[in-house]
């Protein structure tokens, strides 16, 4: 229910940044609803090349993380020489990898809005933030992973908590400071994410008596 509730609210969001405000103030005349809102925000912070360098580097920090669950499901697959014997929390972590990937290329060519500022000589889709969607769907499962791997380390889990989030607000923060996005793509990705984090978790907890039996 709550990723639904979310889903609707990240439907909803969008259809008010295609029709709210929409004014061109982007670059080459390009247009971006709640334009106050946004031409505001992007003044206030400006463009930050070393900002934007930062949250590159902090995204694939995450997707190395990524990437080492998927070898840990290849591994256990090698192993125990069955898919279905692999963890199910890993194997739905792969299927939203999959799913997030999905989402990344469809809105490559759905464009809802373009960046605040050009990076490679042409204008480029900016919304939702793919970089923001892809840090939090990364680190919110892995954090859900981490508190199934070592449940009862209280001390451990709670390091595994902080450095996640600590990383997640870092990357938002400095997309967002760097001028790479409006403010809309950030709250658009984080509601997308947020979508498929919650959902991720509902089917883990479904799954979890049944791996259990």
């Amino acid at each position: 229910m709550i990723s639904a509730m979310l889903f609707v609210l990240f439907i909803l969001f969008t259809l008010l940044v295609r029709q709210v405000d929409v004014q061109p103030i982007g670059p080459e005349g390009s247009s971006v609803g709640f334009a106050a809102v946004n031409g505001a925000v992007f003044s206030f912070f400006g463009t930050s090349m070393v900002l934007f360098k930062l949250a590159e580097y902090l995204g694939l920090f995450a997707i190395l993380i990524a990437v080492g669950f998927v070898v840990t499901g290849l591994v256990q697959f090698f192993r125990r020489k069955s898919l279905w014997k692999v963890d199910h929390g890993i194997l739905l972590m792969g299927v939203l990898f999959a799913v997030t990937i999905v989402i990344y290329f469809l809105f490559e060519h759905i464009v809802i809005n373009y960046r605040p500022i050009i990076l490679e000589n042409e204008l480029e889709a900016s919304y939702p933030s793919s970089h923001t969607l892809l840090v939090i769907v990364i680190l919110g499962s892995a954090i859900i992973q981490f508190h199934r791997l070592f449940k009862g380390k209280k001390g451990l889990l709670l390091l595994l908590d902080i450095f996640p989030c600590i990383l997640i607000v870092g990357t938002i923060l400095a997309r967002l400071a760097s001028g790479a996005h409006w403010l809309t793509d950030i709250i658009g990705g984080v509601l997308l994410a947020c979508t498929l984090i919650t959902l991720y978790y509902s089917f883990v907890v479904l799954l979890e008596p049944k791996a259990e039996n």
